[in-house]
C-alpha cells in the first residue's frame, strides 16, 4: 500500500518485503548518518605532508586556516541524504538531484551549488543527491520522495550516463564501466544475480554500446520530467561539465579551471571533487534558468 501510495507499480507477483522497498527510499551513505568531518581526511592530510604541492592546492582553495586543514562537516540524515532540514517539517524547499559533484563531496555546506541556490530562493535545501549516483538513483529517490516535500523546483545536475543500480537480494547495486572489473565488489554482488553471460553482456553494453546508454539515459529523464511534471513542480537540468560536452557544459568547465586565488586547480578539499568556483559556477547557471 505504501508503494501504491507513491505511485510505484506493484503486484503481488513480486513479493516485496518492506526491506524490500525501504531500499526505494536510502541513499547508499545511511552508515554515515550525523555530522562526519572529512571521510577522507587520513589520506589527504597524508597526501599533503608528502607533497607540498598538495598543500599549496589546499591553501589556493581556501582550505588551510590558521595552518591547519578546514576540512568540511557533512550533516547526514537518516536517508543518507546531505540535508540540514527535515522535509517533514513541511518547511517549502529546492529538490536537488546528482552525483558527488551535486552532494558537494570535498566542499562547505555554505559553499555547494545546492545550498547557494536555497538561500538565494529563501528555501530549505533538500539535497537528495546521491555519490557514485546516476539517473536511475535520481528518479527512485525523487519518485519516492517527492509527494512529501514542499517544493516548487527540481534542479537536476545530469549524471555520468553509463551509471545504472540493480537489486539484488541483499541490496542495490551501482555499475558502471568504472566499477566492473572481474576484481570489484559490485561484480561479486551481481555475481550471484546474473550468469556469467549476463554480466559479460551488461559490461559490453555500459562500456561499448552508445545506443544502449543513450536509450536509458533518455527513458530516465522522460522519467523525471513525468515525475515532476505529474506533481506540479519545475524542473531544471544542466548536463554535469565533468562527463557531458555541449556547449553549455564547456562553458561552465572553462570557467571554473582557477581556484579561489587563481593560482591552481580549482579542487575541493578531498583534492579529488571539484571546488567552490566550480560550485558557484553552477549556482548561477541554474539561476539563471528560473
Amino acid at each position: 500500500m505504501e508503494l501504491e501510495n507513491r505511485d510505484f507499480f506493484t503486484d503481488p507477483v513480486f513479493n516485496l518485503s518492506k526491506k524490500d522497498y525501504t531500499i526505494l527510499s536510502r541513499s547508499y551513505f545511511t552508515h554515515h548518518s550525523g555530522n562526519v568531518k572529512g571521510w577522507y581526511a587520513p589520506e589527504v592530510t597524508e597526501l599533503a605532508k608528502q607533497d607540498s604541492s598538495k598543500w599549496e592546492i589546499l591553501k589556493d582553495n581556501g582550505f588551510i586556516v590558521d595552518g591547519e586543514i578546514d576540512f568540511p562537516t557533512y550533516r547526514i540524515n537518516d536517508l543518507g541524504f546531505r540535508c540540514s532540514t527535515d522535509w517533514s517539517s513541511g518547511k517549502k524547499g529546492a529538490i536537488f538531484l546528482g552525483c558527488s559533484d551535486l552532494f558537494g563531496i570535498g566542499n562547505h555546506l555554505k559553499d555547494t551549488a545546492a545550498e547557494i541556490v536555497s538561500k538565494e530562493l529563501g528555501v530549505e535545501n533538500y539535497n537528495l543527491s546521491i555519490p557514485g549516483g546516476g539517473l536511475d538513483q535520481a528518479y527512485r529517490v525523487l519518485k519516492y520522495h517527492i509527494k512529501d516535500i514542499n517544493a516548487e523546483f527540481v534542479f537536476l545536475f545530469i549524471t555520468e550516463p553509463s551509471r545504472r543500480e540493480y537489486f539484488t537480494d541483499k541490496t542495490s547495486v551501482l555499475v558502471s564501466p568504472a566499477s566492473f572489473n572481474k576484481y570489484s565488489t559490485t561484480r561479486k554482488q551481481l555475481g550471484d544475480y546474473f550468469s556469467a553471460d549476463k554480466l559479460e553482456d551488461l559490461y559490453f553494453k555500459l562500456q561499448c554500446e552508445p545506443k544502449y546508454l543513450f536509450m536509458e539515459t533518455n527513458k530516465s529523464l522522460d522519467a523525471i520530467k513525468y515525475v515532476c511534471k505529474e506533481n506540479n513542480l519545475k524542473l531544471i537540468t544542466i548536463k554535469n561539465p565533468v562527463y557531458y560536452t555541449n556547449k553549455e557544459s564547456i562553458d561552465l568547465k572553462l570557467n571554473t579551471q582557477k581556484g579561489v586565488y587563481g593560482k591552481r586547480y580549482d579542487l575541493g578539499c578531498d583534492l579529488v571533487h571539484r571546488g567552490k568556483v566550480f560550485q558557484k559556477e553552477v549556482a548561477k547557471y541554474f539561476m539563471k534558468k528560473l
